[in-house]
Formats: structure tokens, C-alpha cells, sequence
């Protein structure tokens, strides 16, 4: 049936995600076999697609997060794989809509999922802060890394008109992401517009300043790795102006 094979195929983009991760003779065959176009097509496919499953799973919402983890293991980590996807604009446009960008618009696209954000977001970091990512490649994704900026640091925030919530790991990742680009001064121009920067300071301080007054002592140690992140995160946004 469609609904059983929703779930098949989600399934088996599960155990190709888990072939390719850190595995260059099997990233290299799937480059060789069409992978980027293919995954970029069944990703857009399910947009146009909404089948619940039994346990009222959205299979469609399983599949583009799936896909999504397949893109990213198939190309993470591997030179000419990660140079290709870059030069797909609907690859990049994968990656944005992942992220919840294109929610709002006339494009029909519905709000991913939190695993479908959290996919979208560590495939974001590892292809503009990889070894041989450059400006260029940086600039590709400016709007990407800015909505970031703007979205995924926050406890809550707001997309297609609906408050969701960033979930720690999440906050961590878009942190860590933010860093590690100030940090390699590959291109920092999406981070230091004057709105972009004066945004984020104004967060840092009300997130660091609001973490810092917290008196219980698990609750300190839950959002220890945060503060320590946003710390980072306020140093070199004051030096990279």
C-alpha cells in the first residue's frame, strides 16, 4: 500500500544515510550513481504529499527528514561530493527549506519537523565549516546562516505564524555552528550586518545574563554547555566588528 511504502522507503534512506557516514568508497559510488539529484527529488516530492501512518506519523514528514539524513551522509566529509551539492541551487534550496525558510511563502511548503530542522541545521554546519569550505561557499549559504542567526538560538521562536520550540540540542548546534564560522574568518559578512550583529548581542546578553542567575544547581549544569557557548559566541562577535 502507499502508506506501507512511505515507511519502506523512509526506512531504507535510513540505512543508506547509515552506508555512506564516513564512508568515502560508498560516497563515491553514490556520487557516481546520480545520488544528489535523486535525493533532492524525492525530498521535493513528499511537499506534494501527506499520508499518515497508523500511528498517526506523518510519512511524508519521515521521508524529506530521512532524505535529508541521507543527502547529508552521502556528502559530508567528502571533497568533490560537497563541492557538487554546492553547485546545486536546489540543493542549497533542500538545505533552506529544511531549516523552515520558505514556510511562510507562496511555495506551499509546510514547517519541518524538529528532526527535519535539526537534520537541516548539522548538514548546514558540516558543509560551511568543513576543511575545504571557503568564502564562496560561506556566502552560498548567507541567508541560511542568518535565519540560523535569527530562529535556532532562542528558547522559542516563531515560524510559518506557529511558536516552536528550540530545544537545547538544537540552540547548542546553532551556537557551535556561529563560533566555529567567526572562528575560521572564512566569511563573516552574515554575521556582522549591523542587524544581524546588533540581534544576536542583544539575545547573548539576555540569555548569558538570564543562565547566569539560575540558583539550582541541576538546572546550572543543564544549561552549562549553552552559556559556555554564548560566552564564546559574545567574545568574538565583539572582535569581529
Amino acid at each position: 500500500s502507499s502508506l506501507a511504502s512511505g515507511s519502506i522507503r523512509a526506512a531504507c534512506l535510513g540505512i543508506l544515510a547509515t552506508l555512506c557516514q564516513n564512508n568515502p568508497a560508498v560516497q563515491m559510488m553514490m556520487l557516481e550513481q546520480g545520488n544528489i539529484p535523486k535525493l533532492i527529488q524525492i525530498y521535493f516530492d513528499q511537499f506534494s504529499t501527506s499520508t499518515s501512518s497508523a500511528d498517526g506519523e506523518d510519512s511524508s514528514s519521515a521521508i524529506t527528514s530521512k532524505a535529508m539524513q541521507a543527502m547529508s551522509s552521502s556528502v559530508r566529509n567528502h571533497d568533490v561530493a560537497e563541492k557538487i551539492f554546492c553547485m546545486n541551487d536546489d540543493g542549497i534550496k533542500m538545505v533552506e527549506t529544511g531549516l523552515g525558510m520558505y514556510s511562510s511563502s507562496s511555495l506551499s511548503i509546510p514547517p519541518p519537523s524538529a528532526a527535519l530542522r535539526r537534520r537541516a541545521l548539522f548538514f548546514l554546519q558540516a558543509l560551511i565549516t568543513s576543511d575545504t569550505a571557503d568564502g564562496d561557499r560561506v556566502r552560498l549559504f548567507k541567508a541560511a546562516i542568518q535565519f540560523v542567526a535569527g530562529r535556532y538560538l532562542d528558547l522559542n521562536t516563531g515560524i510559518d505564524g506557529a511558536m516552536v520550540e528550540n530545544d537545547s540540542q538544537t540552540r547548542e548546534m546553532g551556537l557551535s555552528m556561529i563560533t566555529r564560522i567567526l572562528d575560521q574568518k572564512n566569511s563573516v559578512d552574515a554575521l556582522t550586518e549591523k542587524g544581524v550583529h546588533s540581534f544576536l548581542v542583544s539575545l547573548g546578553v539576555r540569555r548569558v545574563s538570564n543562565m547566569r542567575s539560575i540558583l539550582d544547581v541541576d538546572e546550572k549544569e543543564m544549561v552549562a554547555e549553552e552559556l559556555k557557548l554564548w560566552e564564546e559566541v559574545m567574545s568574538r562577535l565583539s572582535k569581529a566588528q
